[in-house]
């Protein structure tokens, strides 16, 4: 699975990067559109195209014979049904594309999270670093205190309180200061054992990671920035928090979620796309 981030974080970041100082509106409408065009590929070529376009001029045409015959109930009724049959005969032929475009989006939006999901980090905040060890690293300590330690490599992240240990949580935890903009790294050493976290306060959109995930899976695909913890390391993961971003739509003064602007976008590329494709969706 690092493998695969690696390759589509390297990609993000080429293709975004002469974007980043500009509002992410513009990065969101490249990747909009480029997605629109992923999505009627993937429906040109893994749907059933006629069968598509009969499915809707059925409903259509069920549709046209309600609105003739608006007076006679049992013709309203065998019409209703047979919209209701073509619905799912289309929807039907909907799931092969759809199925084929799970595995990417899902993939895509990860990645775009990083960028867009996460307020740049200001000066003269405050973030709280937590470091959760594993259950064997736990059952090693016996009920003492662990060593750990956590450093920047600047000046302009400052470490402002020693390690607090929540044992009944398996954590660590610790305040850093932010004084200046800049690319950072933590260095964390627990019990002789040190991993890096990295911090990005830049203003830029930037690829952002609150959280330096593990061995699990599901987590390297939620967090894909950072590569997992090393499988021998007694942590079991490596968090800061980071303020969830807001969307302001410039003019109009309106707040989305990126995700919401994303989708939205993606709609109108592919409607307007639709029939320089030749697709029927």
């Amino acid at each position: 699975m690092s493998f695969i981030n690696g390759i589509l974080t390297g990609l993000l970041d080429a293709l975004l990067y002469p974007l980043r100082e500009l509002h992410p509106l513009v990065g969101l409408t490249l990747m909009s559109m480029l997605t629109s065009a992923v999505v009627l590929l993937a429906y040109k070529y893994a749907s059933n195209q006629p069968a598509v376009a009969r499915a809707k001029q059925k409903i259509h045409a069920y549709l046209f014979e309600i609105r003739l015959f608006a007076d006679d109930p049992r013709t309203i009724l065998y019409a209703q049904l047979g919209i209701l049959r073509h619905s799912i005969a289309y929807l039907k032929l909907s799931l092969l594309p759809m199925a084929w475009l799970a595995a990417p989006l899902l993939l895509l939006t990860a990645q775009m999270q990083s960028y867009y999901g996460y307020q740049a980090p200001q000066p003269g905040q405050t973030f709280v670093v937590q470091a959760q060890i594993t259950e064997a690293a736990a059952s090693v300590l016996s009920g003492r205190r662990p060593s750990a330690s956590l450093q920047s490599n600047d000046p302009g992240l400052q470490v402002q309180t020693p390690a607090v240990w929540i044992p009944t949580q398996r954590r660590l935890a610790w305040r850093i200061a932010l004084h200046s903009p800049g690319e950072y790294r933590l260095a964390l050493s627990y019990e002789g054992f040190t991993v890096e976290k990295s911090f990005d306060a830049r203003s830029a959109i930037v690829s952002r990671s609150p959280h330096r995930p593990g061995t699990y899976l599901l987590e390297q695909l939620l967090y894909p920035t950072e590569p997992p913890l090393p499988a021998d390391s007694p942590l079991q993961s490596i968090d800061v928090q980071l303020q969830d971003a807001q969307l302001t739509i410039p003019i109009l003064g309106w707040s989305w979620h990126w995700t919401t602007a994303f989708l939205v976008l993606t709609l109108v590329f592919v409607l307007a796309l639709r029939n320089r494709f030749g697709v029927r969706i």
